[in-house]
């Protein structure tokens, strides 16, 4: 499991809610896109589907999304490994997502505070990661911890 940050500013962040989704519902489908703006700001899209208007051409984005498999919610992350560049471009690309994944991931769980508050039995829900990559060293899925894991601690209670 990844360390979570605790010294991360939760306040300077913009979310937009498309059609279909409010702060408390649906679990499914719920799509997250966690991108930055053109000033460079954060900007986390929540929607039915993922906001693929919010993708750049760096392909910097974090996406997510809720499954139910087995009886059971699931919580996916994709990250866009490769570059403009070779392999050498991947790995740092995929270094800097390993950086900065348990800051979204906590990010993105801070911004649905009303949603966790009121769909707790979520908490327990497994967080995998799905590395994309051409390159098979870096093209993986991981286990990244429950999503309480990533929960604030004034969240938790």
């Amino acid at each position: 499991m990844h360390k979570v940050e605790s010294d991360i500013r939760l306040d300077n962040i913009y979310v937009e809610f498309r059609k279909g989704i409010r702060a408390s519902e649906p679990t499914i489908p719920r799509y997250y896109v966690l991108s930055n703006n053109a000033e460079g700001k954060p900007f986390l899209t929540i929607g039915r589907k993922y906001a693929s208007d919010r993708f750049t051409s760096s392909r910097n984005e974090i996406l997510c999304k809720w499954r139910f498999l087995k009886k059971k919610y699931i919580f996916y992350v994709y990250v866009h490994v490769d570059g403009k560049g070779g392999l050498a471009i991947s790995e740092e690309r995929n270094k800097n997502f390993i950086e900065k994944l348990p800051i979204a991931l906590r990010t993105i769980i801070y911004e649905e505070k009303i949603f966790f508050r009121i769909h707790r039995e979520l908490d327990n829900a497994p967080v995998f990661v799905c590395f994309n990559s051409k390159h098979s060293q870096l093209r993986r899925i991981e286990y990244w911890g429950t999503i309480k894991d990533y929960k604030c601690l004034e969240l938790s209670h």
